[in-house]
């Protein structure tokens, strides 16, 4: 989800639900997925309020 807001074009669309056959095949877990896309979209949206507050 970083990447998505980084301007590289990687919808979480496609992210997610290749997270999830990881969590299927047992590469990954479902607790690790669901932090990791939920800190990714909560990083870039602290950025951006931040850096909105400075520019006013």
């Amino acid at each position: 989800m970083i990447f998505e807001s980084a301007l590289i074009p990687i919808p979480s669309e496609i992210i997610m639900p290749f997270s999830g056959f990881l969590v299927a095949t047992g590469k990954f877990g479902a607790v690790d997925v669901i932090l990791a896309g939920s800190l990714g979209n909560l990083h870039w949206f602290y950025s951006y309020i931040f850096s909105w507050n400075k520019t006013r």
